[in-house]
């Protein structure tokens, strides 16, 4: 009579208790067993972000945990797909990675793996690295134009490669037809108006106005003096 145990469909760490009974000369003996049974898996990642992560420089940044299952427990690691990881500012503990004071030349993909001897799985995320605007120009806090003149007022700012400038009036539009923003960001009124006064906003923005600074400026118009003159002969 064999003394075989077959156990079939065993799930990872099963944990068995069994009895075998033996006849010997006709008295039975009864021994007791315990092993631990598992089904080896090669490792899975729980997605990370599919979109990339914007991080704004000079931040401390952890990536999303990177979850893994498999057995043996798989080893999890990370590194960078071009160039090397910044070694001396990265640490990786239990599956989260953090880079320190975190600098434009951060930016890159990530890639997490987790290994064990059956295989290997990854997924990676795209990091990018934002630098606060400033600006380089800045409008003067009070301006004060004639009735009549051209107004040009400079406002340029330096930053990331998403940089823009914009010029924007409180509680008003800008003037129709006559207002227009250069390329350089500076506010070019035309024919001003005394209703052209009040307080313009320079703002430079960056990803789509996620990132802005501002400047304020405060505009006076006051009338010609030859209107002034004609006024005061003719009321």
């Amino acid at each position: 009579m064999s003394g075989t145990l077959q156990l079939n469909q065993l799930k990872c760490m099963t944990w068995l208790w069994f009895s075998c009974y033996e006849m010997l000369d006709s008295v039975q003996f009864c021994s007791w067993c315990s092993f631990v049974t598992s089904s080896i898996a090669t490792p899975r990642i729980k997605p990370l972000s599919q979109r990339p992560i914007y991080v704004l420089e000079g931040n401390d940044f952890t990536f999303p945990s990177c979850i893994a299952t498999g057995f043996p427990s798989p080893t999890i690691t990370w590194s960078r797909v071009f160039p090397s990881l910044p070694e001396e500012r990265s640490f990786s503990r239990t599956g989260n990675f953090t880079i320190v004071n975190i600098t434009a030349g951060d930016s890159g993909v990530y890639m997490c793996k987790a290994t064990n001897f059956i295989g290997s799985a990854r997924e990676m995320m795209q990091l990018v690295v934002l630098t606060m605007p400033q600006f380089t120009v800045k409008p003067p806090k009070n301006h004060v134009v004639t009735s009549g003149d051209i107004l040009t007022v400079n406002c340029s700012a330096k930053g990331d490669g998403t940089l823009f400038v914009a010029w924007s009036r409180e509680y008003a539009k800008l003037p129709d037809r006559r207002a227009t923003v250069r390329k350089d960001g500076a506010l070019v009124i035309t024919q001003v108006v005394p209703r052209d006064a009040g307080k313009y906003v320079c703002t430079a923005s960056s990803v789509g106005g996620a990132i802005q600074i501002t400047a304020d400026m405060n505009l006076a118009v006051i009338q010609s003096k030859w209107k002034i003159q004609f006024l005061f002969l003719f009321p």
